[in-house]
């Protein structure tokens, strides 16, 4: 396996922006530190469970991609403008709203169900990267547990950066949205236009 071209590809789709990472921001900025902590553990469950079936199916959805890519990438391009949507229309608050800490569990476990993202990100880590050069239990359990905790430990940096700048973002809120909800588009746009190629 090629180690370098693996950790890269790992590192970069579980860091940059994304449906996790944005509402591990917004969670934490608008509800504070242990709010977003709280996403964080929801959307380790949903890994837990999201790579699990997709180490298992990988090698049959694997195959039925090029017949499904348009349908993934579309269903993806309405979910990255639903978040911008819904980042646009976040207002900065100066005090700390209340949420139920299940809810906000549950929106990150089930939140991987939906998220293109990371559905793409493990069907293609698993298919790509792991199952055409591991087949020992041990080593696939390793890479599970890897896998699972990688994306959810990037969110909670964003958990951090949502808390430590919560003062700039409340002063510059509204600009900050719109700038990511303008990326979000963007990253739609993309995907549609990828369905065409």
């Amino acid at each position: 396996m090629n180690y370098i071209a693996f950790f890269s590809f790992v590192f970069f789709t579980s860091i940059t922006p994304g449906p996790n990472n944005i509402a591990a921001m917004m969670y934490s900025s608008k509800y504070g530190f242990r709010k977003g902590v709280l996403f964080v553990f929801g959307c380790l469950i949903g890994f837990l469970c999201l790579m699990l079936c997709c180490a298992v199916f990988s090698s049959i959805l694997y195959e039925t991609i090029p017949a499904i890519k348009p349908f993934f990438l579309t269903g993806g391009a309405l979910y990255m403008l639903y978040l911008a949507w819904i980042v646009l229309k976040n207002k900065p608050h100066s005090e700390k709203d209340s949420i139920k800490d299940t809810h906000i569990v549950l929106h990150g476990a089930l939140q991987q169900f939906i998220n293109i993202k990371v559905i793409i990100y493990a069907i293609t880590v698993w298919s790509t990267f792991i199952l055409p050069h591991y087949n020992t239990f041990a080593a696939l359990a390793g890479w599970y547990i890897f896998l699972s905790c990688f994306g959810p430990i990037c969110a909670f940096c964003w958990v951090v950066v949502g808390t430590s700048f919560d003062k700039l973002l409340g002063k510059y809120g509204t600009v900050i949205n719109i700038i990511m909800a303008l990326g979000l588009v963007y990253c739609a746009t993309a995907m549609a236009l990828d369905i065409f190629r």
